[in-house]
C-alpha cells in the first residue's frame, strides 16, 4: 500500500503493527520516533486535514454501555485487544456480537 507523506513523497507500507515506540527504535525522517512524537505527528496531520480528532463514528446509531470488570478480566481484555490490533471497545463489541449470534 502506498502512503502519502506530504510534499509529493510517498512510501510503501507493507505492514502496520502495534508497537511500543518508547521500547523499540523506529526512525522517522532520520529521527527516533517516540510515542509522544507519534501523537504530535497525528495531531498535526488531523489539524491540517480539518479533522477534529477522536475515533470515527460507527456506521449505525449507537448507545453507551458502562460496565465493571474484575481487574484480571480487564487486563486479559486489554492484552487480547492489543494483540488483535483493536480497541477494548471494538473487541468487546465483536465478542458480544459473536456470543449473541450463537443464539444466546
Amino acid at each position: 500500500m502506498q502512503s502519502q507523506l506530504g510534499d509529493g513523497k510517498t512510501a510503501e507500507i507493507t505492514s502496520i503493527e502495534n508497537i511500543d515506540l518508547d521500547e523499540q527504535v523506529v526512525l522517522f525522517e532520520g529521527q527516533r520516533l517516540t510515542e509522544a512524537g507519534a501523537e504530535a505527528i497525528a495531531r498535526d496531520i488531523t489539524a491540517r486535514h480539518g479533522r477534529t480528532g477522536g475515533r470515527p463514528r460507527l456506521a449505525e446509531e449507537t448507545s453507551r454501555l458502562g460496565l465493571r470488570l474484575p481487574r484480571e478480566l480487564h487486563e486479559r481484555l486489554r492484552e487480547a485487544a492489543h494483540r488483535a490490533g483493536l480497541s477494548e471497545s471494538e473487541l468487546a463489541r465483536e465478542a458480544i456480537d459473536d456470543f449473541l449470534a450463537r443464539g444466546a
